[in-house]
């Protein structure tokens, strides 16, 4: 793996939120602190976001992103750099506030892909009144990598909090591994893929929903989306959510 350079995590007066270090395996970076309808990439590759009834939300420390649950998305194009084809393994970074499951009860965190079996889809969905499920799905000729977190203290996504929460894609064994604030989180299912990934490098990525006309909506807050272009390490997701954790 390729050296990762950390952010320094200090907390730091606004505007200035934090020092925009970026990793040098990151491909995508949205930090959610610009106002305007662009969400500006700070990766270095310009894949910058077109908004869509987005709202600010002043977070504990910076700004963040309301996602209404109708309506709103992020839509990031079809860079190959957010492929999963194209890239062979992938690791998702979020700071994220569930305020319910979202739009036909499986609101969308990011989707690239038109169905389940393409490409790559991170939601929440089902669970209990206190905590939620987090799904990722990676899409295999065959049959799709599949894991959903159990709905409890030990997997769940507690409702109406901040949570760090990575999602790695592991091409040796074709499974996804998911963590809530830098620990693993417990399994009510994981499935390995079977087969080639499938070529999403047509598809567009979409933060907050599953497709442009804003099916799925993510009902909640975002203040950080990462990609990185490797399966990093569970320390090296313990580091991410140690470098993230002051911002809530």
């Amino acid at each position: 793996m390729s050296k990762i350079i950390y952010p320094t995590a200090k907390p730091l007066p606004w505007p200035k939120v934090y020092p925009l270090d970026v990793p040098d395996n990151c491909v995508l970076y949205y930090d959610f602190q610009d106002p305007g309808i662009k969400m500006i990439d700070h990766s270095g590759r310009n894949i910058h976001g077109t908004n869509t009834a987005l709202s600010l939300y002043t977070a504990p420390i910076g700004l963040a992103r309301t996602f209404n649950g109708t309506t709103s998305l992020i839509d990031c194009g079809t860079d190959t750099a957010t492929s999963i084809y194209a890239q062979g393994a992938m690791t998702w970074e979020m700071v994220v506030w569930i305020s319910s499951v979202g739009e036909g009860s499986v609101g969308r965190l990011c989707q690239r892909g038109i169905t389940d079996a393409q490409g790559y889809q991170i939601r929440v969905g089902g669970g209990t009144a206190a905590y939620t499920r987090l799904v990722g799905k990676v899409g295999h000729a065959t049959s799709i990598a599949s894991s959903t977190s159990t709905d409890n203290l030990a997997g769940g996504i507690v409702f109406n909090q901040w949570a760090h929460i990575t999602i790695v894609y592991q091409p040796i064994d074709k499974k996804v591994y998911l963590y809530r604030n830098g620990v693993a989180m417990t399994y009510s299912a994981q499935i390995a893929g079977v087969g080639a990934l499938l070529d999403d490098s047509a598809n567009s990525l979409y933060i907050g929903a599953a497709t442009d006309s804003g099916t799925y909506v993510m009902d909640g807050k975002m203040q950080l989306y990462r990609i990185y272009k490797e399966a990093l390490t569970a320390t090296d997701v313990f580091q991410l959510y140690r470098d993230a954790a002051w911002r809530f």
